[in-house]
């Protein structure tokens, strides 16, 4: 019978042990929350992105494509500058495409001219066009999420418009 309860006992004592060495530490659960939460932000970020049909337009367009898939990816990512950077860049590249020239200014006008941009979008453009350099080189500035969306945004209904 001893050798019996001896089992038994061995068989609990090694399965608590066993429980006991397999439950995760707390920093362990703290690390696994935190990318629960990262991953609830990208999914929250993408939906924000919203429509994305034009991507099959642009794909007629491959570095205007590559560059704004990862300016989207950025964004969703949480890399708000990069995404404001590579989404003005796109919006400059299919302008100066459509219009021939290279003068950002001069794209924005004859977009404006044309009804492709609205007046809001127009002043918009100008501004990003006056602060470009500041938003690449004054890294101080931040750059919120909700700043770099309505920028991908416009590139959006700019390439809608465009394409």
């Amino acid at each position: 019978m001893t050798n019996e309860s001896d089992f038994w006992s061995g068989i609990i004592l090694g399965g608590l042990m066993g429980a006991s060495l397999a439950s995760a530490k707390q920093s362990e659960k703290e690390e696994l929350e935190q990318c629960r939460t990262e991953k609830q932000q990208r999914l929250m970020r993408k939906q924000r992105i919203g429509d994305l049909s034009i991507l099959n337009k642009l794909r007629q367009k491959p570095f205007s494509y590559n560059v704004f898939v990862e300016s989207c990816n950025m964004f969703i990512c949480g890399f708000f500058r990069g995404a404001c950077v590579f989404s003005v860049a796109v919006i400059e590249n299919l302008l100066r495409e459509k219009y021939e020239d290279n003068n950002f200014k001069a794209l924005i006008e004859k977009a404006k001219k044309d009804n492709l941009i609205d007046q809001t979008e127009e002043h918009y453009l100008n501004g990003l066009r006056l602060d470009r350099n500041e938003l690449i080189h004054d890294i101080s500035r931040e750059i919120s999420e909700n700043e770099s969306l309505m920028i991908i945004h416009l590139a959006i209904r700019v390439m809608r418009k465009i394409l």
